[in-house]
């Protein structure tokens, strides 16, 4: 996991899903990803730093950064949003990620 982020949950990097994204993905190729539901932003920094290479390429993301009392966030002790928006301000090509803040039902 890079050094230079903010997560309090590494689910993503364990994940099955990470290996087959490196075996499937073209990372010279246009790409635009969609990402629904981004937490912190952990897969949305690596599909960024790792995908994005191409001028063509865009990182849609989907999220309503909710604020429920009771929501899995405040349970985590992560404020909705805080490390994502860090992070994604720290990652590379940012320039070519455009941010929902809205339900996927709205998008």
């Amino acid at each position: 996991m890079e050094e230079n982020y903010k997560y309090t949950k590494d689910w993503f990097y364990g994940s099955e899903l990470k290996g087959k994204l490196n075996l499937i993905l073209a990372k010279t190729s246009p790409l635009n990803i969609l990402e629904i539901g981004c937490y912190e932003g952990l897969s949305s920094v690596y599909f960024a730093d790792n995908f994005l290479h191409h001028p063509d390429s865009t990182l849609s993301l989907v999220d309503p950064f909710l604020s429920i009392s009771n929501n899995s966030c405040k349970v985590l002790g992560v404020r909705q949003g805080e490390n994502f928006d860090y992070n994604i301000s720290k990652c590379k090509n940012q320039a070519k990620i455009k941010i929902h803040k809205k339900t996927s039902d709205d998008f």
